[in-house]
């Protein structure tokens, strides 16, 4: 049987090989942790066959292979809120498995490799859920989100990137070496990197009402440019702070009060007309 109904909160956890290790559990969360250093293994792994389960609100830092791991044969996973930063390798990394998991409102910045990975093997992830994150300064091989694959079996897989920030990482701001997937891509703000903005070698990948500007070798690759895209400086408003807000005429929040700017972002109101504006 399945351990069941655990709830990790508000812990600090440091100086381990793993933060948390999760086997085979449903039905469980893990809230208003900080996870880190961590000198070897995860800030948390979720293994084989876990289910059910949220991680949010949570700090993992520092030194952990990746701040957060799905492994596989997971389902319904929920990964929000979260701030992973300065891990070795991965901000998350869903490997090999895990079925509808949704990565949202995360701040993934400053790890040594990728924000998010995706890797398909011998079990494959068909479903993930991939928006309103925060992806940035991600170093040495670091690209934003990559989906790749050592081997995976031919079959029907899905990817929906939507509405995040992905800016100055080291190599693609998105890489795709995955076959058999569908990739949606829309909504984003994809600039800076050091890469491409999206580098389609492998699947089918959808553009759509994204901007998708400076990026140093090109902003398409194995793609072109879709429905609503634009590539113009969003004018974020406050680069050296890691303040992504858009800069607005109108007024936008500063975390203390509104202000106005002397300008208005071309992102503001240009995503898929068709979306609720939550």
């Amino acid at each position: 049987k399945f351990p069941a109904y655990i709830t990790v909160k508000d812990c600090l956890i440091s100086n381990s090989r793993t933060g948390i290790d999760f086997w085979r559990v449903r039905d469980s969360i893990v809230t208003r942790c900080e996870v880190g250093p961590i000198f070897s293994w995860m800030g948390i792994d979720l293994n084989i066959y876990c289910h059910d389960i949220i991680v949010e609100d949570s700090i993992f830092h520092k030194d952990a292979n990746s701040g957060i791991k799905v492994y596989s044969g997971n389902y319904n996973i929920t990964i929000r809120n979260n701030l992973c930063y300065g891990n070795k390798n991965h901000g998350i990394w869903v490997f090999t498995g895990g079925s509808n998991v949704v990565i949202k409102n995360n701040t993934l910045k400053d790890n040594g490799w990728d924000g998010i990975s995706i890797q398909g093997k011998v079990f494959t992830p068909p479903e993930v859920y991939i928006s309103n994150n925060k992806i940035y300064n991600n170093k040495r091989h670091g690209i934003g989100i990559t989906l790749y694959s050592d081997y995976i079996r031919e079959g029907d897989y899905y990817v929906d990137i939507r509405s995040n920030t992905i800016y100055s990482n080291q190599e693609d701001g998105i890489r795709i070496d995955l076959p058999y997937y569908s990739v949606d891509i829309e909504n984003n703000i994809i600039t800076n990197n050091k890469g491409f903005g999206i580098n389609k070698l492998q699947s089918i990948a959808n553009s759509a009402y994204n901007d998708i500007w400076n990026n140093a070798l090109g902003n398409y690759n194995g793609t072109t440019a879709g429905t609503g895209d634009i590539s113009l400086d969003p004018l974020f408003a406050d680069l050296s702070n890691g303040d992504f807000h858009l800069k607005s005429r109108a007024g936008r929040w500063n975390g203390t009060a509104w202000v106005n700017d002397s300008v208005t972002s071309p992102c503001i109101d240009a995503g898929d007309p068709e979306d609720d504006y939550s």
